[in-house]
């Protein structure tokens, strides 16, 4: 997320809520997550050089601790209150197709205390389905159903069902507005995917570009790093090899959805 966002220009103050030695798709590793009362005092210090002068745009992931959602929600609606909060985007990262694969309470400190002050969600389809308190949409339609049951202004699911054989989408639902970009799926997909898609999403959006081509540009970059590594058998991204993919996103088709039965 981080190498992303600066990559594109935006100064980033990063926190993590956890340390470990690699990706947790590789194994276990030791984790190592600061105690309640010092990662809240780290919030706490950014909070401090928050105003209307200094606004911030806010995005959080992976949580180490169910703790740390109460001192990220009160950083959130503390720059909210004082006009100094540009977004929220809360990646809901709890899980995937095989389930949850964060610690219950961790899941619903997310879905209670964070998914409610967010102004754009980036769940894949196995959260969308948990946060809206179903199973995993089987189609276009039901997924775009479960996005409009959260009350949340944007919900940008990822590896949403397509409409097109052995294709993935990313699909944006916005008020009124529901788009969805498509491309085909790939297979073995390099980890961290959805915090990478959820940085590009955010950075562009903040740059200035609409919501629908904010979300091509970061399908497009995800894409086509992913094609990249999959190539060449890589279980991670390359980003400082493939920086090109980052700053001149290659284009995917996004489509508006005009009508789709609730």
């Amino acid at each position: 997320m981080v190498f992303a966002l600066e990559l594109l220009g935006l100064p980033v103050w990063a926190i993590n809520t956890i340390q470990l030695a690699w990706h947790p798709g590789h194994g276990p590793s030791t984790r190592i997550v600061d105690d309640e009362a010092a990662f809240a005092g780290l919030v706490d210090d950014l909070a401090q050089k928050v105003d209307a002068q200094h606004p911030v745009a806010v995005l959080s992931g992976y949580l180490g601790s169910p703790s740390q959602a109460g001192p990220i929600a009160a950083f959130v609606q503390q720059a909210r209150a004082s006009d100094a909060l540009y977004a929220y985007l809360c990646d809901p990262v709890m899980g995937d197709h095989g389930g949850l694969y964060v610690p219950l309470d961790t899941a619903e400190a997310i879905r209670d205390q964070l998914v409610p002050l967010a102004d754009i969600i980036t769940p894949n389809r196995f959260e969308l389905g948990w946060l809206s308190g179903g199973a995993q949409a089987v189609d276009t339609q039901e997924a775009v159903s479960q996005a409009k049951q959260l009350g949340v202004k944007t919900v940008l699911a990822t590896s949403a069902p397509s409409m097109i054989t052995n294709s993935i989408g990313n699909l944006l639902v916005s008020g009124t507005d529901t788009f969805i970009a498509e491309h085909r799926l790939i297979e073995p997909v390099p980890k961290g995917t959805g915090d990478l898609f959820a940085a590009l999403y955010f950075a562009h959006l903040i740059r200035g570009r609409r919501a629908d081509e904010a979300l091509g540009a970061a399908s497009g970059s995800v894409y086509a790093l992913a094609n990249r590594a999959a190539k060449g058998a890589a279980h991670d991204f390359h980003l400082e090899q493939d920086q090109d993919l980052l700053r001149r996103p290659p284009p995917v088709p996004v489509r508006r959805l005009v009508s789709v039965r609730r």
